[in-house]
């Protein structure tokens, strides 16, 4: 840029002249840097600092063409030029779009890079959300980040089952099987988006404290399959009247009292009641055998009583509580001589 400037000096008296010619040239300048860079409707990884010339700009998924009438760059001298990579085609692989920014002296040249990615979800919430092993409270939501689960006394693992809404999220932390042995237990679970961000689910877990009760023990036959499954029942004592306790017995004729709990075994011949503090009878009961009692069982709050392996006496094919010749006519019939 040339500007001319004239200076005409006069003497004194007037007779004598000088004119002085300046001519001013502005030093081009040397600044390639840009002032500001944005690509409408994208977003970038961080803000824009004219030092700072790799970015990646992220686009929204399934987008083929990356247009260049969408980037607008200002360079910071007005009198720098720039140039820009035209159109990308995504789907040829084509991610890299450049800038090239040229100083007015043309000494320096800066070079801005768009890496072009498609845009990462914030998605962090779950599309589901179980327990087992407790109960959970309120229904599952997936904008609902607080739970309350209640586990009973005998309840000791809790396992937490989920699934983010969006493939492309993680669980960190907070899924699969715990022992509960606190009454009171804060238990996260921690989901990270696929942009990095994270959401955290809380279950305040409540678990009952009161020491179990219970009356258990184990029944066997004579079988050579070693299966041994049976009804148990549970009375209070002196409600179902038996001949005698401890062994094989027979009923007398009192009319029987409904039961406070019945069970039946696993093959394993294993059975355990739950119960309060109390004295109470046990009654041992499978088709083809005659029944066993346990009477007076006295049990105090948090005991727990084994009462150990009991074996049933097979032959009471008609259910009189007596192994007779009734029974081996029975037995004949059913399976021949």
């Amino acid at each position: 840029e040339l500007n001319t400037y004239e200076v005409k000096v006069t003497s004194p008296d007037g007779t004598a002249s000088r004119t002085y010619t300046l001519k001013i040239t502005r030093k081009k300048s040397s600044d390639s840097t840009l002032k500001s860079l944005s690509a409408t409707g994208y977003k970038f990884d961080k803000t824009f600092a004219s030092g700072t010339t790799d970015y990646i700009c992220y686009v929204p998924k399934g987008t083929e063409t990356f247009e260049t009438s969408k980037v607008t760059a200002v360079p910071t001298d007005k009198y720098a030029t720039i140039e820009m990579s035209g159109d990308l085609d995504r789907t040829k692989g084509e991610n890299t779009f450049k800038i090239n920014v040229t100083s007015q002296d043309e000494t320096t040249q800066t070079t801005y890079t768009l890496k072009v990615e498609d845009e990462k979800s914030n998605d962090g919430d779950l599309k589901s959300l179980s327990v087992t092993g407790g109960t959970m409270s309120p229904e599952f939501d997936k904008l609902t980040r607080t739970y309350t689960v209640n586990m009973t006394n005998k309840q000791k693992e809790l396992t937490i089952q989920a699934e983010p809404e969006d493939s492309s999220a993680v669980i960190l932390e907070g899924t699969g099987t715990f022992e509960i042995t606190d009454a009171e237990t804060e238990h996260m679970i921690i989901i990270e988006a696929e942009d990095g961000s994270k959401t955290i689910y809380i279950l305040n877990i409540t678990k009952d404290m009161t020491p179990v009760t219970t009356i258990s023990g184990t029944i066997t036959t004579e079988n050579t399959n070693k299966k041994y499954i049976a009804t148990i029942k549970l009375y209070k004592a002196g409600t179902e009247e038996t001949e005698t306790t401890g062994t094989n017995t027979t009923e007398t004729g009192a009319t029987e009292t409904t039961a406070l709990k019945e069970v039946e075994t696993g093959e394993d011949g294993k059975y355990e009641f739950d119960v309060e503090a109390g004295t109470y009878d046990v009654v041992i009961e499978k088709a083809g055998y005659l029944k066993y009692t346990l009477k007076n069982i006295e049990i105090a709050e948090g005991d727990k009583i084994d009462l150990g392996e009991n074996q049933l006496i097979a032959g009471d094919i008609n259910g009189d509580g007596e192994i007779e010749i009734s029974d081996l006519v029975g037995l004949n019939d059913n399976v021949g001589t």
